[in-house]
């Protein structure tokens, strides 16, 4: 571990808060809102109707490309990054406390994970689960905190990886996320309906939770996403409550299979990511070329994927090999981008002027 982490991580034992990655913690939260926002007003089978709404305003269609283009995956890889370093602030900080709660060899070797780190570990993720599953449950079905609780596991398995294994196999997995998430999309987003098809009146008669379930079968499938949409509209508007938390159960489940199966080996690509930055003092002084290095293949490479990949995405509607291919590019770009942003505020966190010290304590 490098002399300018040594002292990060010992001031973060000490209780203080690291301020650039507080803020770009807050910065990345804003992001995922911005994408969010869309699911909390609108049905979650919105997310397989690739195009958007041809009849909506062209501002609105605008805004809709803007934030496919520059937030859609491009944020929870940023949020993944971060936990990633917390983790091995966490084991290096049990170092700088004399052993309490992990140990780390130093530099950019691996680190020695002894009991007492684990238990603390552990006892974190178990707690960040149950917010998980009570938020998922009672408030929004799209909750990641449980995700990110499970595959937290995988990362206490390879806390001990030095620096250099932690960065090889956090770039194998965040490219193995892109390809498995973008062939699951080519498999199974075909043939599922337009999300606003008139239903017939069998299917529409029937109760929600039971008109939700039919709908997967029904003529084929064909009605899929309008009787998903259908459902969830009528149980979140007009209840009862009990339906609403079933609903919730529902769409939470699916979306946690789809995570574990696709853009889960990104989270956990990008936990690796984190702590082996941290642990190769990605916040010190002689680090700074580095980061550099990092902004320019954000600008470079990732900027152009995440347009491609947005543009093919938004564009390509249900031509599910463009809509595949598309989402590889931002599932890729979405690292990128991640890496450059942490990079730009480690930078300005490191000397800030007036105006970035203001900017950089509101995000925090």
């Amino acid at each position: 571990m490098s002399s300018g982490d040594a002292s990060a991580v010992a001031s973060s034992a000490r209780g203080e808060r690291l301020l650039g990655l507080d803020a770009v913690r807050g910065f990345a939260l804003l992001g995922i809102t911005l994408v969010n926002m869309a699911f909390f007003a609108h049905p979650s089978a919105l997310m397989y109707a690739f195009g958007g709404d041809s009849a909506a305003p062209w501002w609105d269609r605008a805004a809709s490309l803007g934030v496919s283009v520059f937030c859609e995956a491009k944020f929870f890889p940023l949020f993944s990054l971060l936990f990633g370093m917390g983790m091995a602030i966490m084991l290096m900080g049990g170092a700088s406390r004399g052993g309490a709660g992990g140990g780390a060899s130093g530099g950019a070797g691996g680190g020695q994970v002894n009991a007492a780190f684990v238990w603390r570990y552990l006892r974190r993720l178990v707690c960040l689960g149950v917010i998980g599953l009570l938020h998922a449950w009672f408030i929004w079905y799209g909750d990641i905190l449980f995700l990110y609780a499970v595959v937290g596991v995988g990362l206490l398995l390879f806390s001990w990886a030095p620096a250099r294994g932690l960065l090889i196999g956090g770039a194998v997995l965040v490219g193995l996320g892109a390809l498995v998430t973008a062939v699951l999309t080519m498999l199974g987003g075909g043939g599922m309906g337009e999300i606003d098809a008139t239903l017939p009146q069998s299917l529409a008669e029937m109760p929600p939770l039971q008109r939700y379930f039919e709908g997967w079968t029904y003529e084929g499938g064909k009605y899929m996403l309008a009787t998903w949409a259908s459902a969830e509209s009528e149980v979140f508007s007009g209840g009862p409550y009990w339906s609403a938390v079933a609903m919730r159960m529902l769409l939470w489940g699916g979306g946690l299979v789809a995570g574990v199966m696709g853009f889960g080996w990104t989270v956990l690509g990008m936990f690796f990511l984190g702590a082996g930055l941290l642990k190769a003092g990605f916040f010190a002084p002689e680090r700074r070329e580095a980061r550099r290095w990092l902004v320019r293949m954000g600008l470079v490479v990732g900027l152009p994927l995440a347009i491609g990949g947005g543009a093919l995405m938004h564009f390509g509607g249900q031509h599910m090999a463009a809509v595949g291919l598309g989402l590889m590019a931002g599932m890729l770009a979405g690292p990128l981008l991640a890496l450059m942003w942490a990079s730009l505020f480690a930078g300005w966190a490191e000397r800030p002027g007036p105006m970035a010290t203001r900017v950089l304590g509101v995000l925090a």
